[in-house]
């Protein structure tokens, strides 16, 4: 569905707003009130409420005559009055709260009728943003104050009286939310009710002649003056932005596209295949073409009557097959080997269970489990700064190479890089709270998708079949060439001599090999945000049927050219980076290179953001990738959530919950190995690998679930944008998020009038 340029002209906000009026149209408006908003004492605009008299006639009523002030002076002292009033309370990406008409910070609370009143019913729902409902400490205490919208919060229902909706200016509603609001509802800006006017009244009235006076309407004659003989700026100056340009992609109304994909980024699709199709031909044609002798390289010998190569007696076996063997003995000999083959073998099949575990305890536990991990990422940094000192100090060789001076400097550097990590977690406690809460809903959500957890590991050993011909394709071009003479020291000896086209074959096969892996991670993503997002925008809690093969066949069929787009890009991404990293390391004098490595890093980093959201994007409409980052970017930029928790924090959290599981695990297998085998020293070792393995199978998981978290920020951002609510506990934790919505200076931040 598509809006069109003159709906987007009055705001986007109000475009989600209007698509959801028709849920209460049903309800007859009996009268409109106004409200004129000041921020920082400079008008920003006028919202126009219209209120349902025949639903909630005796809430109707109060709200009315609290915006005339036609009752005079409450029982508190105060004016029965909005005019003057602050929104107290403006919550980012839930509502906008005021009518504090005894002290103004939402502790105060008083009707027409005098204290409180009970609720009429609730007859009304807040079934989108722009809906009008009363305040209250609980059933039966309606007084003054009441909340606007700004998405649906089904959750409400039953609980607060719905009196109204926003019909005109829900776009400066937003401007209010986004200029002024935080995740914990206390206000940036002073935003104040300056007046409140029901239409039609004689104030009304008295306004309209005022302005009329002051702007008489145009007519038709070009003669006529086009300004009043006495020009006075207007009371209230209308908003108007000009139509931005014509571009369908701005005005698409998001959602998940169930129905029929076409074929998108076909050309991208295309190219991969014809590199593919050319390192298989050059590989099969390696192998066919091959030069026999390229094994047999030492049983050639120089012949200077000939002045070439010729075939010398048959040797023994060749030093390579005695090294072998001589290997694979010791290894059959070696306890240290069969130590690290169970190690390895008992990690991988735990692996398995120990993710599991890890899952539900994520989903059902996770403030204890957060909890309870975060005092190792201090004790075990402390404990390994200790034990290295102590260990270093009874060291003889340790103590020599370091002397005590140095040692103590190290451990106190190290342990004032503690004291930081601490600092950061303290000042950033609130943010850890919000994200044990976003990580617990990741978690539920991938519990509810289990087989992701087949179909992913299934991907990655495709992978490793894939690579099997082309690795295979690879040794075989070495045997194209020949064996010719080569001199050293004046002295002939037989050397290989490749082909001219097996090092640009070589490059073509590590192409070949970089772009699919990319390819092959960012069809993962695709199929974990495809599958994801099918459960989020499902009617109910359970996955839909066949989500995880729907994704994949749209991965590898109509979002495919897409895929293979985001993998060239994120190919050419780590290039440069490694590229700029061993600049690095090669300590290029400069500030100059010091900048432009700064600036190529924060570039590299932009970019690999918006794929991330990109690819999730793709996955959820089925656009092509420019299409779907400039969607995403559009998306982002009216609802973006903090980018720091979703992000960075999580993430953080995360690692350190695998890193200590790890060492945990690595302390146990160690214990274990010292008791049961001698292996001495060789146990450390052993734990180590096992440590290695087990953290890159949690860092896979790791990886999982911080796709399913940017998933449902995008589903979620898309619920936002739409003013629906298809996962209510999900908008029950986001909605805590900061939000910051790009409004237009004048709405929001410098307003003047």
């Amino acid at each position: 569905m598509t809006i069109s340029s003159d709906d987007h002209g009055n705001n986007v906000g109000d475009r989600c707003w209007r698509a959801q009026e028709n849920r209460d149209a049903e309800y007859e408006i009996t009268h409109r009130v106004y409200l004129d908003i000041d921020i920082e004492e400079q008008r920003l605009g006028r919202i126009v409420i219209g209120l349902y008299g025949q639903v909630v006639p005796k809430t109707v009523e109060n709200f009315r005559a609290l915006c005339t002030g036609e009752k005079g002076t409450g029982t508190s002292g105060k004016p029965l009055h909005y005019k003057g009033t602050p929104f107290h309370r403006i919550v980012s990406g839930f509502v906008i709260q005021g009518g504090d008409i005894v002290h103004g910070d939402g502790k105060g609370s008083e009707s027409i009728y005098g204290g409180t009143f009970p609720d009429e019913n609730f007859k009304v729902k807040h079934s989108h943003a722009g809906v009008v409902s009363m305040v209250n400490t609980g059933p039966d205490s309606n007084g003054s104050q009441f909340f606007i919208t700004t998405i649906k919060s089904s959750w409400l229902d039953g609980e607060h009286v719905v009196f109204g909706k926003v019909v005109q200016g829900m776009d400066y509603v937003y401007a209010i939310e986004g200029g002024a609001g935080t995740y914990s509802g206390k206000p940036r800006k002073k935003v104040v009710i300056a007046d409140s006017v029901v239409m039609g009244s004689d104030t009304d009235d008295q306004e309209k002649r005022i302005a009329a006076l002051y702007y008489p309407p145009a007519t038709s004659s070009s003669s006529s003056p086009t300004q009043p003989l006495l020009f006075k700026p207007p009371l209230h100056e209308p908003t108007s932005y000009p139509n931005p340009e014509s571009d369908p992609t701005q005005f698409l109304q998001i959602s998940y596209n169930s129905g029929h994909r076409p074929f998108k980024d076909l050309p991208f699709l295309v190219l991969f295949l014809l590199v593919l199709l050319c390192t298989i031909g050059f590989g099969i044609f390696s192998i066919v073409h091959g030069n026999p002798n390229y094994g047999n390289l030492s049983s050639f010998t120089f012949d200077s009557r000939s002045a070439s190569c010729v075939p010398a007696s048959p040797n023994s076996a060749s030093t390579v097959d005695s090294f072998y063997y001589f290997l694979v003995n010791s290894l059959r000999s070696s306890g240290f080997t069969s130590g690290l083959i169970w190690a390895i073998v008992i990690t991988v099949i735990l692996s398995g269970p120990i993710c599991f575990l890890l899952l539900f305890s994520l989903r059902h536990y996770t403030k204890y489990l957060v909890y309870a991990s975060l005092p190792f990422f201090i004790v075990m940094p402390v404990f390994f700064n200790i034990y290295w000192f102590v260990a270093c100090t009874v060291s003889s060789s340790c103590s020599d190479d370091l002397p005590l001076g140095y040692r103590i400097f190290v451990m106190s550097l190290i342990f004032v890089v503690i004291g930081v990590l601490v600092w950061v977690l303290v000042v950033n406690w609130y943010r850890v709270e919000l994200t044990i809460s976003i990580i617990g809903v990741a978690a539920d959500a991938l519990y509810k998708n289990l087989g992701l957890f087949v179909a992913l590991p299934m991907l990655s050993f495709g992978l490793v079949v894939y690579y099997a011909p082309i690795v295979v394709f690879l040794v075989f071009a070495r045997f194209n060439g020949k064996i010719v003479p080569k001199e050293s020291n004046g002295e002939y000896h037989c050397g290989w001599k490749e082909d001219s086209w097996v090092p640009a074959y070589y490059t073509l096969g590590v192409v070949t090999l970089l772009w699919s892996s990319a390819i092959m991670m960012e069809a993962q993503v695709y199929v974990i945000s495809g599958t994801i997002a099918q459960w989020y925008f499902s009617k109910n809690d359970s996955p839909p049927k066949r989500g995880i093969r729907t994704s994949l066949r749209n991965a590898f069929g109509p979002s495919s050219g897409s895929i293979c787009f985001s993998g060239l890009i994120m190919f050419i991404v780590r290039m440069v980076r490694g590229a700029v990293d061993s600049a690095k390391r090669e300590d290029s004098p400069g500030v100059v290179n010091l900048v432009l490595r700064t600036c190529v890093n924060l570039f590299l980093s932009s970019i690999e953001f918006l794929n991330k959201f990109t690819i999730n994007f793709v996955a959820i409409t089925g656009e092509a990738y420019c299409t779907s980052a400039r969607m995403t970017y559009e998306l982002l930029k009216r609802n973006l959530l903090s980018a720091v928790l979703v992000e960075v924090i999580s993430t953080r959290i995360l690692a350190g919950i695998t890193f200590v599981l790890s060492a945990v695990y690595a302390i146990v297998v160690c214990a274990i190995l010292k008791g049961a085998m001698s292996l001495g020293t060789d146990a450390y070792y052993v734990a180590i690998l096992a440590w290695l393995v087990l953290i890159v199978v949690l860092g896979f998981f790791v990886h999982v679930l911080d796709n399913v978290i940017n998933t449902i920020y995008i589903c979620y951002a898309i619920d936002r944008d739409r003013g629906e609510v298809y996962k209510s506990d999900v908008h029950e934790v986001y909605v805590h998020l900061p939000i910051s919505r790009n409004q237009r200076p004048s709405l929001a931040t410098d307003a003047v009038v």
